[in-house]
């Protein structure tokens, strides 16, 4: 048995009937015909689960909630049941596969399986399938994916040995009940002395850090409480789905011009787009909204499959401000911030404190949420407005892989995800919403393009003024 850490199992009590935390990466491969070798898809598969035991192995919760649960090989695992052919409709444009992604991610992952699927789509054009993996948050997070994907499709599985797996049978309540009280004794127990000073000094450093600087996670929860948009309400079981491309290059071209990083020009967008997509609905809030944005624990170089080792952190995001240069540069203050504030807490002492976080609190506060609709109430207080995620993935193209997009799940009173990853030299949008509370999911994507053009804008405006002098100029310049 091995048991998951509470950041793990964190993910599976927050489910609810309309609440999936499932993520979706979309591999889009060139293939001659545009048909995909189904055999060639399925024993490729077999030599990869072969060498990610994760792959096959299902979650089995502990009686009474006496710990988190625990990963254990599938007795019953059967690989045709994580494969699902399905075909594109016509035309097969990267509308009607948006719309597929939409609706494979409004369905939730069997339980009583390895949680993941591998959808395979065909009748993509141009010669492309696009391979969909559907994979539960509490088996990787956005780097361990990241980490995954490059391995699967970089590694050479011809040489593996005969497979000798031999599952052994579901533990008994007996053996999870006697193993949960043993890993409290040996490990949570014991490391709690360390754990409680940890959050003590960061309750300290915070609140040192909250005298000097603006918070934005304080604010959010004190102050100003978040402003309501119409996005922020009770979500429906049913999922939207877009894309967009940019160039990684160019993108880093207007970082550079603006002396910022990828992931400001990044929120800019977002904050941009935000605030025309509230302004069509007569929605824009007087305030900043509020985006979290989940940030990498790991040690640099440090390359993972499996699990998740990610803090949080509010940034708060300017949709109120109109010039477009001023709503830029309070964006970059309020992300430079907010990564203070991650820094002065601790990036390792979100995870920790899920560890000791009871199994069922987070169950029984969603399932409260859900069945009383408390993010619909007129009352309602949201935690976030919004869910935003920027992942470094593959450089260098992997096989024939042409594109590859990811998108993350949404939450109760939060229901637009905006996930980018880089691959390739590409720039990878994916937004996730409620088809209910954002029908109108595509326009937000366009106005993340022309939010773009305006970045480029400033940016050009930006070069434009540091160029030096003409000949003519210089030479007025010396003689006046």
């Amino acid at each position: 048995m091995q048991r998951l850490k509470g950041a793990d199992a964190n993910w599976l009590f927050q489910e609810t009937p309309t609440l999936y935390f499932h993520t979706v990466k979309i591999h889009l491969i060139e293939v001659p015909g545009g048909e995909a070798p189904m055999k060639d898809v399925r024993q490729l598969l077999q030599k990869v689960v072969q060498t990610l035991p994760m792959l096959r192995k299902r979650v089995v919760e502990v009686p009474y909630g006496l710990h988190h649960p625990v990963l254990v090989d599938d007795p019953n695992f059967n690989l045709d049941f994580h494969i699902i052919r399905l075909r594109i409709p016509s035309p097969g444009t990267m509308e009607e596969l948006e719309d597929c992604i939409g609706d494979l991610s409004s369905m939730p992952l069997n339980r009583s399986r390895p949680l993941w699927e591998l959808w395979v789509l065909e009748g993509l054009g141009k010669d492309h399938v696009a391979l969909v993996l559907k994979i539960h948050h509490t088996l990787a997070d956005g780097m361990a994916s990241a980490a995954f994907i490059s391995r699967l499709f970089q590694t050479r599985f011809d040489d593996l040995p005969p497979d000798d797996w031999n599952p052994a049978p579901l533990p008994t309540s007996k053996q999870l009940i006697l193993g949960a009280l043993k890993d409290h004794i040996k490990q949570d127990i014991r490391h709690l002395p360390a754990f409680i000073g940890a959050m003590y000094r960061s309750v300290r450093n915070m609140s040192r850090h909250a005298k000097n600087h603006p918070s934005p996670f304080v604010q959010s929860m004190t102050d100003a409480p978040l402003p309501r948009t119409r996005i922020n309400r009770s979500v429906s079981d049913k999922r939207l789905f877009a894309t967009l491309q940019l160039s990684l290059d160019e993108v880093r071209a207007a970082k550079s011009a603006l002396g910022c990083t990828i992931n400001d020009c990044f929120l800019a967008m977002m904050t941009s787009a935000l605030r025309c997509y509230l302004q069509k609905h007569n929605d824009l809030p007087d305030r900043p909204l509020a985006a979290i944005v989940p940030i990498s624990v790991d040690e640099k170089g440090v390359i993972r499959e499996f699990g998740n080792n990610i803090a949080q952190m509010m940034c708060l995001l300017p949709v109120q401000i109109e010039d477009p240069l001023e709503r830029f540069q309070v964006t970059c203050r309020y992300a430079k911030e907010a990564k203070a504030e991650a820094d002065a807490m601790g990036k390792a002492t979100w995870g920790e404190l899920q560890q000791y976080v009871p199994p069922g609190m987070w169950a029984s506060f969603r399932m409260n949420e859900y069945r009383k609709q408390k993010a619909s109430k007129p009352d309602y207080k949201p935690a976030a407005n919004v869910l935003l995620s920027n992942v470094p993935g593959p450089a260098k193209q992997l096989a024939n892989m042409t594109a590859l997009y990811s998108c993350g799940p949404i939450n109760e009173g939060t229901a637009l995800n905006g996930t980018v990853w880089s691959y390739n030299g590409q720039f990878n949008f994916s937004l996730t919403a409620c088809r209910q509370l954002m029908p109108d999911l595509k326009d937000l994507r366009d106005m993340i393009a022309a939010s773009w053009e305006e970045l480029q804008s400033l940016a050009a405006a930006e070069t434009a003024s540091h160029e030096p002098a003409s000949a003519a100029e210089a030479e007025l310049g010396a003689v006046s």
